[in-house]
C-alpha cells in the first residue's frame, strides 16, 4: 500500500515539474566568448618565412586576428621586415602587410597592418570555408631577428 502511494506521489510531483516547465519562457540563447583555433610564436628568426598556412575553416564565418611582432635582435642597418597576412571571402583573396624596423641596434615595435599605428594588429575578417588564412614574412638576412606571435578567433 506503501508503495502504491509512492508511486502516485513521485508521479503527481513529476507531472507539476512537467507542467511547470512547459509554461515557462524558454531560456536566452547566449552568445559564447570567441573560440582561439589557432595560435603560434615563431621566436628569434633570422630569415623569410615562406607562405604558411595558420587555419583551414570548415565553414564560412568571422574571424579575429590579433599579430605582434618585435625585432630581438637589430643589427643597426636600417632593416626591415614585412609581415604579411592573407585570407579569401565571398569576393576575393586579401593580402595586408606591415612593416617591422630596426636601427642602430634599437627595436621598433610591429607597425599595424593596414592602419599604421605601432604595436600590432587585430584584423576582423570573413574568411571562406576551405580557404585558408595564412602569414608570411619578406626580407633579406641581414642580421637581425625577430619574433611574432599571433592568435586567430573564430568570432561566428
Amino acid at each position: 500500500m506503501y508503495k502504491g502511494l509512492l508511486v502516485v506521489a513521485v508521479l503527481v510531483a513529476a507531472f507539476g515539474v512537467a507542467g511547470h516547465s512547459s509554461s515557462a519562457r524558454p531560456a536566452p540563447t547566449t552568445v559564447g566568448l570567441p573560440l582561439v583555433v589557432a595560435q603560434g610564436a615563431m621566436l628569434n628568426q633570422s630569415g623569410p618565412i615562406p607562405t604558411t598556412t595558420v587555419y583551414t575553416p570548415a565553414l564560412d564565418g568571422m574571424f579575429r586576428l590579433s599579430v605582434y611582432a618585435t625585432m630581438t635582435n637589430s643589427s643597426g642597418n636600417g632593416q626591415q621586415w614585412l609581415v604579411n597576412v592573407g585570407w579569401t571571402d565571398d569576393v576575393r583573396q586579401f593580402t595586408e602587410s606591415g612593416a617591422l624596423f630596426g636601427n642602430d641596434n634599437e627595436s621598433i615595435p610591429f607597425m599595424t597592418l593596414g592602419a599604421g599605428a605601432p604595436q600590432g594588429a587585430v584584423i576582423p575578417f570573413k574568411a571562406k570555408a576551405g580557404t585558408p588564412v595564412t602569414y608570411s614574412v619578406d626580407g633579406g638576412p641581414d642580421g637581425s631577428q625577430y619574433s611574432i606571435y599571433y592568435a586567430l578567433e573564430r568570432l561566428q
